[in-house]
């Protein structure tokens, strides 16, 4: 594939910026925890669009006129005019915040009191923390939870697990996918022809969890959720996974009930699939 990925190193940064977990006997006290998702309440998408004729000739003339291959000087940076779309859209209706938090209390239930909570997971809008770099990130996590409306009535909680739509360059260009959602981008599988290409197609369900001190709102732990699985069979990937053009869609009102289906479903697996490694990781769960 000629436009590499830059996720290996991307993955080394996202680790690179996690947190240490929580103090070690968190897991094994039986605190009183309160879970929030602000992950799952918009669908977005990430489109690279194929670039022009020109881009590609101009492209292809540049590999050819190295002396040998290693020496072309085509990189994904030949690419960059090539157009992005994007677009959102609310669906709250498909239940994806309730079962992120269903989902983490499932797991915690055993070693922890979950307490219930009222939020709303529409008051996050962000594009992403990025893995929680600065202080004053972390600080706006707290910010979330005090916010909401559940936190007035909030009683003796020790903990908030708190959790974030993410970022990933999932593609190329640094061009972010977001979320829960989906990504399409064009790849040149070689330069020995007529620049032969590709589109893939990615479903993704990309989130942070944060941990907050209950009493005081300061940021304990976090961790950018990666996927146990291996990405394209190369490397741990992020909550994702490649699939064929039926799960695509230009437009959220070109979703068809028989899409929106598979896309509901397979993002319930992505997140069931990841939630205990990054639980557990974070030192909240045994």
């Amino acid at each position: 594939m000629f436009i590499i990925k830059r996720a290996v190193l991307a993955t080394a940064l996202l680790l690179a910026a996690c947190t240490n977990g929580v103090p070690g006997d968190f897991h094994t006290t039986g605190k009183r925890i309160a879970i929030l998702s602000f992950a799952g309440h918009q669908l977005n998408a990430l489109e690279n669009v194929k670039p022009d004729q020109k881009t590609l000739a101009a492209a292809f003339e540049k590999y050819h006129s190295a002396k040998a291959m290693w020496e072309s000087t085509v990189t994904d940076k030949d690419f960059e005019i090539s157009p992005m779309r994007t677009w959102k859209h609310d669906i709250s209706d498909w239940g994806m915040d309730a079962f992120f938090v269903s989902k983490a209390a499932t797991i915690l239930e055993s070693t922890h009191e979950i307490v219930p909570f009222e939020w709303d997971p529409a008051d996050y809008a962000e594009q992403g923390t990025y893995g929680f770099w600065t202080d004053k990130e972390k600080e706006e996590v707290g910010e979330i939870v005090r916010r909401q409306k559940g936190f007035a009535a909030a009683n003796d909680i020790d903990a908030y697990v708190v959790i974030l739509p993410g970022t990933r360059e999932l593609t190329a260009w640094d061009r972010q996918s977001f979320g829960v959602g989906l990504t399409r981008s064009f790849y040149i599988e070689s330069f020995k022809d007529d620049l032969p290409m590709v589109d893939k197609f990615y479903v993704h369900a990309l989130y942070y969890i944060a941990i907050i001190d209950g009493r005081t709102l300061k940021f304990i732990a976090g961790q950018p959720t990666l996927e146990e699985d291996l990405f394209e069979d190369r490397f741990r990937g992020s909550p994702g996974k490649t699939v064929d053009a039926a799960y695509w869609a230009a437009n959220y009102a070109d979703i068809s009930p028989e899409q929106k289906t598979k896309i509901e479903a397979l993002l319930r697996e992505l997140i069931s699939s990841s939630m205990p490694a990054a639980l557990k990781h974070l030192g909240m769960a045994p």
